[in-house]
């Protein structure tokens, strides 16, 4: 059987495995320590290199062959005529027993086979590379070692700086490793300090591309990091030169409140990226940018005009929620129509165009049309605001029956004496002196429960004698004739509230019932109001005026019947001139 020799002290592997088998002359030599043998075993562990296994025909470092790979050797390169080479069981040495031929042969001064020198072919070894300082290095008896009795010095010496012997390296001379060489991306290499090893402690795998241990990134591989995603505006995103983290000196900055969006801003100040509250849903509006441009701030979109009622809304286009002029408190159906913004009704359909009282309120939808009230208070929630309200209480009245501004209108009115003439919103009245003059109202009365209020103002000079304005009702006539009235008068020259009735018994006539005198400073241009209240058998009569005066007279008619108050109702002169401005029935 032929046995593999030791080649050389620098094939370290080999010398490691097969020491025991080698048979060389150690004469002067350092000895080694334990420790620098176990180095020497765990050659092939450098740098957490996997050991070679033996057997899975795989040549690995360490191993002279490995089951079927030989290395490219055969029993010819082995020193043989011919035949066939195997590995040996412990991969360290070649089984020759196959090859045919006498093999090499040792003292032909020629290296064959397995020889590590023949004669003089010392296959340029030296005394120095053998690890001493000079000498005369020869060949062994056999060829399979060298003879160092020749060569002089101690050794190998680790810290010279010379690799010698089976030293891997000797401070910085690293025999010409780098970390690249041993499989990092760059760092720099050290030698152990027992020069049996390497120290890849600063070594690095960073500038592989590949993200390895704690690395953030590695070259040209960000782990799908951008500047984008880090909350830059854009830019080039690269790795720091560790690895350890990013470079964003080349991402662009994103600046909130700039009016222009950048990097992750969904818009910014102005900018809105074309959006608008149609775009996110809306039916209009003014869409804007939340504070931190991440999102869009839609408080200023609507939903109006999809015709249907959403959120605060009160009206959408023609859906009105059943509302109509009538419903919101005007007397004469209109034509409702509901804003642009669906906040409000337009109530232009329902107006008659005319505020009577000047309080903002048109007097179709007025609750209170002689009264300004703007803010159109009441309490009851009736058709009549609180200032209009009877006096005797909240619920005797709750209908505006009839309202006449004295506009031109289609209502019909009849003169009964005196002189009747239409003005610019009034209608002027002129009875002559020792005379009477009624303007009468075309709608019949009811028989109890209502209320009737005529404005007027004196437009002259009051004529000599007795002289009264004021509102009628309960006009009635029989054969033509006048046979049951009211009246509630203000007498000018003795500023007196005076209620008369028209009583036919014994011919009495027109008789004054009650009076209180008014103490007043109006003008004979300012306004005044006279008011007949009716709950049968009572009734009240309400004067007031733009001085702020007012007056209050009532009387219980014990002979009132069933129909006593029914009738006609108007206005009402005697030897007096008056601009009569508007005419109000409330109702029960």
């Amino acid at each position: 059987m032929h046995i593999q020799p030791c080649k050389s002290w620098i094939f370290v592997a080999a010398v490691a495995a097969s020491m025991v088998a080698c048979n060389f002359d150690t004469s002067g030599l350092k000895a080694i320590s334990t420790n620098n043998v176990n180095n020497l075993n765990n050659l092939n562990n450098l740098n957490n290199v996997t050991n070679p296994v033996c057997g899975n025909d795989l040549l690995e470092t360490g191993e002279t062959c490995d089951g079927t790979d030989l290395a490219g050797d055969t029993c010819v390169t082995r020193g043989f005529d011919s035949g066939t080479l195997a590995c040996a069981t412990d991969c360290l040495s070649f089984d020759v027993s196959g090859c045919e031929g006498t093999g090499p042969v040792c003292g032909n001064n020629l290296i064959e086979g397995d020889e590590v020198c023949d004669g003089t072919d010392l296959a340029g070894q030296t005394c120095i590379t053998q690890g001493f300082t000079g000498g005369a290095l020869a060949c062994a008896p056999g060829c399979l070692s060298f003879v160092l009795s020749g060569c002089e010095g101690t050794g190998p010496e680790c810290g010279n700086a010379i690799v010698e012997g089976l030293e891997l390296c000797d401070g910085a001379n690293l025999a010409g490793n780098t970390c690249v060489g041993l499989g990092f991306a760059g760092g720099d290499l050290a030698c152990d300090t027992d020069c049996f090893g390497f120290d890849t402690s600063a070594c690095t795998l960073c500038g592989n591309d590949t993200i390895d241990g704690d690395e953030l990134c590695d070259g040209a591989n960000l782990a799908g990091n951008t500047c984008l995603g880090l909350n830059f505006a854009g830019g080039d995103l690269s790795c720091e030169a560790d690895c350890t983290g990013f470079d964003t000196s080349a991402c662009l900055t994103q600046v909130c409140g700039n009016n222009s969006a950048e990097g992750t801003e969904v818009c910014d100040g102005t900018d809105l990226n074309g959006r608008t509250c149609l775009s996110e849903g809306f039916y209009g509006g003014t869409l804007a940018c939340a504070g931190g441009c991440s999102a869009f701030n839609t408080s200023g979109c609507s939903l109006c005009g999809n015709s249907l009622i959403d959120g605060s809304e009160v009206c959408d286009g023609s859906n009105l929620d059943g509302q109509s002029c009538l419903t919101l408190g005007c007397r004469t159906a209109g034509t409702l129509l509901c804003n642009a913004g669906c906040s409000d009704f337009v109530m232009l359909g329902c107006w008659t165009n005319h505020d009577e009282d000047g309080d903002g309120v048109d007097d179709n939808c007025d609750n209170c049309p002689t009264y300004s009230n703007a803010t159109q208070v009441n309490a009851d929630n009736d058709q009549i605001g609180n200032l209009c309200e009877s006096p005797a209480g909240a619920t005797a009245l709750s209908t505006i029956s009839s309202f006449e501004s004295m506009m031109p209108s289609t209502t019909s009115w009849t003169t009964v004496r005196g002189t009747w003439i239409s003005g610019a919103d009034l209608i002027a009245g002129t009875a002559a002196a020792d005379s009477d003059g009624n303007y009468l109202h075309s709608l019949a009365l009811a028989a109890n429960n209502y209320s009737v209020e005529v404005n007027f103002h004196y437009r002259a000079a009051p004529a000599a004698g007795a002289n009264w304005a004021g509102v009628i009702f309960g006009w009635q006539t029989s054969g033509g004739y006048l046979s049951n009235a009211y009246e509630c008068l203000y007498e000018r020259d003795l500023k007196q509230l005076q209620f008369w009735k028209y009583i036919t018994y014994n011919n009495m006539g027109w008789t004054q019932l009650a009076t209180v005198t008014v103490t007043t400073s109006a003008t004979d241009g300012q306004s005044r109001k006279l008011r007949g209240f009716v709950a049968s058998p009572a009734v009240r009569c309400v004067y007031s005026d733009a001085s702020g005066a007012t007056a209050e007279v009532t009387y219980s008619d014990a002979y009132a019947g069933s129909t006593s108050f029914t009738g006609k109702t108007g206005y009402r002169l005697y030897n007096e001139t008056a601009n009569f401005t508007s005419f109000i029935y409330y109702l029960q």
